[in-house]
């Protein structure tokens, strides 16, 4: 699975928040996601050009010198992770063409961050299609899970730990064992993370809540994971900082 983190400009940003405001409207996220897929193709070649298909596909990008077209299936989410519950293929075309033409599906996630994250997954390596009534996309991993999906070496125990916040666990890890706490700003963690954190990170106490279920919240399982909980932190745009601190100085 291919995974490619799409830094907007400040025009992009905009303009994408005034087309297509933060909302929970399927058909809102999904023609953002669209969108930020464009941005993707355009900034690794400004020749290319895209159209809206009537195969079931969601979008077509072509090349000036391409003798193929190429077309995507595209599925957005607000979440920081893949979200596999909750991603579905509606409709026979887009099936078909997924398991026949074997057509990329494109999952964008963080759909309105400033660094919202692309995976390309392929079917029959990343995922498989059950009905449910609409196709539920699965991931394919080596052996069974408990509902007799295989799972797949590559996503590893944990399909999070693919996230994007992968660098943060690694950041902690590296730190030796005499280091009790770690502080660190919010400007330097978006550099540990090779992008901006997102705006909820600077605003509410929520982003930083040491909660035992992190299914759905990857940042939390990255520090978790490296042996860490979060001890204070101080919310702020300019100058927000969080402080780490190991889990075997905390009463549990």
């Amino acid at each position: 699975m291919e995974q490619h983190l799409v830094q907007l400009t400040d025009d992009e940003y905009g303009f994408l928040n005034k087309r297509y405001p933060r909302g929970t409207s399927s058909v809102l996220i999904g023609n953002r996601a669209i969108e930020v897929v464009k941005y993707f193709f355009l900034k690794k070649d400004s020749t290319c050009r895209f159209s809206s298909p009537e195969n079931g596909a969601d979008l077509c990008v072509t090349w000036q010198h391409a003798q193929k077209p190429v077309y995507i299936e595209v599925k957005g989410t607000e979440s920081d992770d893949i979200s596999w519950l909750k991603l579905k293929v509606s409709g026979d075309p887009s099936k078909n063409l997924i398991v026949s033409e074997k057509i990329p599906l494109y999952r964008v996630t963080s759909i309105f961050e400033r660094t919202p994250q692309i995976h390309i997954l392929k079917y029959g390596e990343d995922f498989e299609l059950i009905p449910d009534p609409r196709w539920s996309v699965k991931p394919i991993r080596n052996g069974e899970d408990g509902n007799g999906f295989r799972c797949s070496q590559r996503f590893g125990s944990s399909v999070g730990r693919r996230s994007k916040y992968e660098k943060l666990r690694e950041f902690l890890l590296e730190k030796s064992d005499e280091s009790i706490e770690v502080t660190v700003s919010f400007v330097q963690l978006s550099n540990v993370l090779g992008f901006e954190l997102p705006e909820s990170a600077k605003r509410y106490q929520a982003y930083w809540a040491n909660q035992k279920d992190t299914s759905n919240r990857p940042w939390a399982r990255a520090w978790q994971e490296a042996g860490f909980k979060v001890d204070s932190y101080y919310l702020s745009s300019g100058s927000g900082w969080v402080r780490f601190r190991r889990k075997k100085m905390f009463s549990e």
